[in-house]
């Protein structure tokens, strides 16, 4: 969206309306670098761009001081429908900044990621990209979610630590952690609801699971 400011013309004292540049949300900003919305915040956290938040219910990555201050973005919110949604937008200088230090940011973050979280990523991939065309032919069309994906992990891929996951789905060690022990309550739930010995999978995801929250 491209944002305007009045100044004063003291040739004729007038205002006039100015441009001040195409200024796009963060998910703009990452569409327009290719970057799926999730990396691209934890990459800006990273750039020290982007902090959480706790907003409402949860938690939302929301500019640094230091970007406003600077003039390079704006907090907003959105009201609709009786619900009022904070966004930011960041100005043209901004944009150019995160793209200087985008390669080097990234490239520090690939390396990061173990040899057994990338293959177990590489593996959920495949999986999603089933399952995402399966539900596209659904009403919802919902793909798979970050909860979803992080009970995969933690089914098929057990050892992976917490930080693994967290680093490999670019998302936070605590969120890993919270979904982590829902599905331990759930498991738990489960296995108390169906009143017998569970299965060999079961029992293994439970053993994982318990010895997690443990």
């Amino acid at each position: 969206m491209e944002y305007t400011k009045q100044t004063l013309d003291r040739s004729t004292g007038e205002l006039v309306t100015v441009s001040i540049g195409e200024w796009k949300t963060i998910t703009e900003v990452a569409d327009t670098f290719g970057i799926g919305s999730r990396k691209f915040r934890a990459v800006l956290r990273r750039l020290d761009f982007l902090q959480l938040e706790y907003v409402g219910k949860d938690w939302r990555h929301r500019l640094m001081p230091w970007v406003t201050d600077q003039g390079w973005g704006k907090r907003l919110r959105r009201d609709q429908d009786g619900r009022s949604t904070p966004f930011d937008v960041v100005s043209p200088e901004a944009q150019e900044w995160i793209r200087e230090r985008l390669p080097s940011a990234l490239a520090e973050m690939e390396a990061e990621v173990s040899p057994e979280a990338a293959a177990a990523v590489a593996a959920l991939d495949d999986f999603r990209t089933t399952r995402n065309e399966y539900r596209a032919k659904l009403n919802d069309g919902k793909e798979m979610s970050v909860e979803e994906m992080v009970r995969w992990l933690s089914d098929f891929y057990p050892k992976l630590s917490q930080p693994e996951i967290a680093t490999a789905l670019h998302v936070t060690q605590q969120l890993v952690s919270r979904y982590q022990d829902q599905r331990s309550k759930s498991l738990k739930y489960a296995l108390e609801k169906r009143g017998s010995e569970p299965g060999p999978i079961a029992a293994a995801a439970l053993r994982t699971a318990f010895s997690r929250s443990a």
